[in-house]
């Protein structure tokens, strides 16, 4: 029998695949541009620009090593379970470790390729100056191993789960722990003059092998670094053999199939279905479960914000305080309101689509169903998180005018001043969430599953972000016009009509054209 058979049939097909090319070449090309502008601001620094620009890259790249890698390998087995397509590899002589390392190797493969392209770029410090080769490979090992974590966290949270969603939210949980939790806990747990026979469960963290990486840590203490690579290396095998466990235990499990409208699984809708006047709204409103999430994530941010004002800050960063709680609060609920939207319009393509088109609703009211059902979930969140960020810049502002000396004149004109920037972020959370329905819209009806979608909404919305001299508010909107225009109408001749009609649109790609 072929050695892992599933692994090679994977290998084989993303081998004749374009897309496995055109995402190596478009991680090159982004990794290229953000290389680009970051050396010409750093043109006129007058010390050497390698180490800032080597750093910075690599947090960018470690970043989008373990989103890419958990988003490609939440919903590859439970949508393979999903399409009933599960149980014929198992009629076969194959393992259940067979069928998670060619699961590994598909979803693996494409994010692999594409920080393979951006090693080239990395290498860039070194010609700079103030990196050395050692530092260079070091890191290297650190994003290989932290993808593979990523992989392998994220298919063990999809071996039990019935949607992608829930696959990604567990994942996401587990990966955070990782990432965050342990790092920050022995953080506290050193600063308090914890044990250090305790730090072999710190180092258990994915990015704990950046920390000792440096040129400096590894001269004085190279062991620490070997170590915990070698452990956080062993976590993503843990989490590979938990998933191989599982997986002949669940995989008979029947599951619910995609659909636009709420799965009877978890609790009930918040409201009856005759309570709105979209039908598709009332059917589809968010279950109790999901406003518990969203309003997890705004108590969460607020009790961090509450904490770091009791704590205190310099006087100069009052007024703009708290900016970055606040942005990873309102970058949550972005997300939630992308995933709604995804799994909703990629339901249409299973039937439901074609089927509601037969009633006499619109197709514009499949659209304006499916963004309300989902602004109803993040529209209360959003609105107070904007209402606190507003109300904690005011005060932030008017305590340092105080502090500074500033008469009342003073302190009114510091607290306008300080509203600029809320302003900008409310307008910008505002453009990002109507180019979030837009596109969910239109990768949707267009992608194999909602996790596709939600990866290229994502990708296409955040990576252009990564060059510094485009505003995110002006990215948002060409954006936003682009997937809106997707939508219109289309001739035989490949012209657009300048005039947006997203009816005609969403009726072809529901129907496969």
């Amino acid at each position: 029998m072929t050695f892992l058979p599933v692994a090679q049939r994977e290998l084989l097909a993303a081998s004749r695949q374009r897309l496995t090319f055109r995402v190596r070449a478009a991680a090159g090309l982004l990794a290229v541009v953000v290389g680009f502008f970051g050396l010409l601001f750093s043109a006129g620094v007058g010390r050497s620009v390698g180490a800032p620009l080597f750093h910075s890259l690599v947090t960018l790249a470690a970043l989008a090593s373990a989103l890419a890698g958990l988003i490609l390998s939440a919903d590859a087995i439970a949508g393979e379970r999903r399409e009933g397509t599960l149980g014929f590899l198992f009629l076969t002589e194959l393992s259940s470790f067979d069928v998670l390392a060619g699961k590994l190797v598909g979803a693996g493969l494409g994010a692999a390729t594409a920080l393979l392209a951006v090693f080239p770029v990395l290498a860039i410090g070194l010609i700079l100056g103030g990196v050395t080769a050692g530092e260079f490979w070091r890191n290297a090992l650190v994003l290989v191993n932290l993808l593979w974590v990523a992989v392998a966290v994220g298919l063990a949270a999809s071996t039990p789960a019935a949607t992608g969603g829930e696959a990604l939210f567990k994942g996401g949980l587990r990966l955070l722990l990782l990432a965050a939790g342990l790092p920050l806990a022995g953080h506290f747990a050193r600063a308090n003059g914890g044990s250090a026979g305790w730090d072999w469960i710190w180092a258990l963290g994915p990015l704990e092998p950046f920390v000792h990486a440096s040129d400096g840590y590894f001269a004085t203490r190279p062991g620490l670094f070997w170590r915990s690579l070698l452990e956080s290396h062993l976590v993503g095998w843990g989490f590979l053999a938990l998933a191989a466990w599982r997986l002949p235990r669940v995989w008979r499990d029947p599951v619910a199939e995609c659909s636009p409208l709420p799965r009877t699984a978890g609790w009930r809708p918040t409201r009856r279905l005759g309570d709105a006047q979209n039908p598709l709204t009332a059917l589809n409103r968010p279950t109790q479960r999901e406003l518990a999430l969203v309003w997890t994530v705004v108590a969460l941010t607020l009790l961090v914000v509450g904490v770091r004002l009791g704590l205190g800050q310099p006087g100069w960063t009052l007024p703009f305080w708290g900016s970055l709680e606040f942005s990873l609060g309102f970058l949550v609920l972005k997300w939630v309101f992308a995933w709604r939207g995804c799994v909703f319009f990629n339901g249409l393509r299973h039937g439901s689509g074609e089927l509601l088109l037969t009633t006499p609703l619109r197709e514009f009211q499949l659209l304006s169903g499916g963004w309300a059902a989902a602004r109803s979930l993040v529209q209360g969140p959003l609105t107070l998180l904007l209402v606190a960020l507003i109300s904690t810049s005011l005060v932030n502002a008017y305590t340092a005018a105080g502090a500074q000396g500033n008469g009342p004149f003073g302190q009114v004109l510091t607290g306008i001043g300080s509203l600029v920037w809320p302003f900008y972020l409310a307008v910008g959370v505002v453009v990002d969430v109507v180019a979030l329905g837009w596109l969910s819209a239109r990768f949707g009806v267009r992608s194999k599953g909602p996790m596709a979608a939600f990866g290229k909404t994502l990708g296409l919305l955040y990576l252009p972000r990564l060059i510094p001299c485009i505003p995110d508010l002006l990215s948002a909107a060409v954006i936003l016009v682009w997937a809106r225009g997707y939508l219109g109408r289309s001739y035989p001749q490949g012209l657009k009509d300048l005039r947006i009609d997203p009816e005609l649109g969403l009726r072809d790609a529901v129907r496969g054209g």
